[in-house]
């Protein structure tokens, strides 16, 4: 075998192997980045967000590590979650506190969407506000005034039929859509920094890797801003505004 042979194979052989080592750095840090490690002690209240790309939870277990569960109830202007009902009454029967959350399509009618939630809640007993996951991932690329007008419409169908609304998004997210109009209302914030966020929010998604009692899976963790004092003094003056 000639020197120019051996040559070519070696550099071959070694970009074969600088570009294995960076598809592994590269997926090294993007599952780093997945996740928080949070100081023991600081948050006291948990809570879990499924949809039905989970496992199925045994929530009788999950109970023991967490104190509130996020449910995905519908997406769309039509789709709902196949997994909701089972989750939200199995949920509610081991005695954890209940949300549901919708994602928003920017591709949709506003108005459709708002309705697609409230015919999935009929009959359902939350304790936290309706949350409206709004991201760039999963939605096509399209202007942010025509997504927040698509949002305002939503919200206000929702706010017809006396249902109060969260949101949920990352920092981009936030900034791009909820904080021009929606910056006083409760915020679910994603996020892989301490802290999450300089404004004020009350429920922090810290992590797509958490593992709990009850599941196979990797779970996205949640905690709630405050203590759990805090934490039921929050759900019942939600549930208290909903009697009037």
């Amino acid at each position: 075998m000639g020197k120019t042979i051996k040559w070519t194979i070696l550099c071959v052989l070694s970009l074969i192997i600088s570009v294995c080592g960076f598809v592994l750095y590269l997926h090294y840090n993007s599952h780093k980045a997945e996740s928080v490690k949070l100081p023991v002690g600081l948050y006291t209240v948990y809570g879990i967000d499924i949809s039905a790309h989970n496992d199925t939870i045994d929530f009788e277990k999950a109970k023991h590590d967490i104190d509130f569960v996020f449910i995905k109830a519908t997406e769309g202007a039509t789709w709902k979650d196949r997994m909701f009902d089972y989750n939200y009454y199995a949920a509610k029967k081991s005695g954890l506190k209940v949300g549901a959350y919708h994602f928003f399509k920017f591709d949709r009618s506003g108005e459709a969407q708002g309705v697609n939630v409230t015919e999935a809640l009929v009959g359902k007993d939350l304790d936290f506000p309706v949350i409206i996951d709004i991201e760039d991932h999963g939605n096509p690329d399209i202007k942010p005034e025509i997504v927040r007008q698509r949002l305002d419409k939503m919200v206000e169908v929702l706010q017809h039929h006396n249902v109060d609304v969260m949101f949920y998004s990352n920092k981009k997210g936030y900034y791009k859509y909820i904080a021009p109009h929606y910056a006083n209302y409760p915020l679910w914030i994603c996020s892989f920094t301490n802290p999450p966020i300089s404004e004020k929010w009350t429920f922090w998604q810290y992590s797509h890797k958490g593992t709990i009692s009850g599941s196979k899976s990797e779970l996205d963790l949640n905690v709630f801003h405050s203590d759990a004092e805090d934490f039921e003094s929050y759900i019942e003056a939600f549930k208290a505004s909903n009697r009037r």
